[in-house]
């Protein structure tokens, strides 16, 4: 379930504090910090010459490269293309029915999995000793359906990496930067104080809404510059 899955990753990026655009795989890529793909089946070579022309972290998500444009198994298999910057192959791939992975630790893989033939080292591997992600330089391939204190964990290495600031927000807030100002929405169900949870610093000055943010309120403050 593609859209599912890549509204996970968009979620969990947005409860790290980011910004974030959502682009075509044509769209120009300078300017970005990180680059996050949940998934590209057909994943061509000029593509993976684009991203490695980029010294960013990279993710790509299962089932990348495991098509070509004719929509057959690539001859060299998953994950195509990107086998010049990832020496990984996909041997095998398992769709995983609910309650068929024992609890063995929130980093368990589940619905999907996919396993490698490389020689490369997995960066993690899960209790179970499933290797979930693997990398080389600055690729990432993720190799399962992540549980979210898996992808927390995977975003938050690639954010130090790219000397973003990870801000840690509350359940149902969710912000937005634009040049010197800062845009606060709650889309939970109880009021939450941008105050409280130190989304405010002691210099900012707001310029609408509240600093208690109702159901479906909104805070706009701007940070001084200079």
């Amino acid at each position: 379930r593609y859209i599912e899955l890549a509204f996970e990753i968009y979620s969990a990026l947005r409860q790290l504090g980011f910004n974030i655009d959502i682009v075509s795989p044509d769209a120009p890529l300078d300017g970005y910090r990180m680059i996050v793909i949940p998934s590209l089946p057909i994943l061509s070579a000029d593509y993976v010459a684009r991203l490695k022309s980029l010294n960013i972290p990279i993710l790509l998500g299962p089932r990348s490269g495991s098509k070509t444009a004719n929509f057959q198994i690539p001859p060299e298999l998953a994950p195509g293309a990107l086998q010049s910057v990832l020496p990984i192959k996909v041997d095998k791939v398992s769709s995983l029915r609910p309650r068929a992975v024992a609890e063995q630790g929130s980093d368990q893989p589940a619905r999907w999995s996919e396993e490698m033939d490389t020689d490369l080292q997995p960066e993690l591997v899960s209790e179970s000793g499933t290797a979930v992600l693997f990398a080389q330089e600055n690729f990432r391939y993720l190799a399962v359906w992540p549980s979210p204190e898996l992808l927390a964990n995977i975003l938050q290495r690639m954010a130090n990496e790219a000397n973003l600031q990870v801000q840690m927000l509350p359940k149902d807030i969710r912000i937005r930067a634009h040049g010197d100002y800062q845009f606060a929405f709650n889309y939970g169900p109880q009021t939450l104080s941008i105050q409280e949870s130190g989304l405010l610093g002691g210099d900012a000055i707001l310029v609408s809404g509240a600093l208690d943010i109702e159901p479906a309120g909104f805070a706009i403050w701007k940070n001084p510059t200079g």
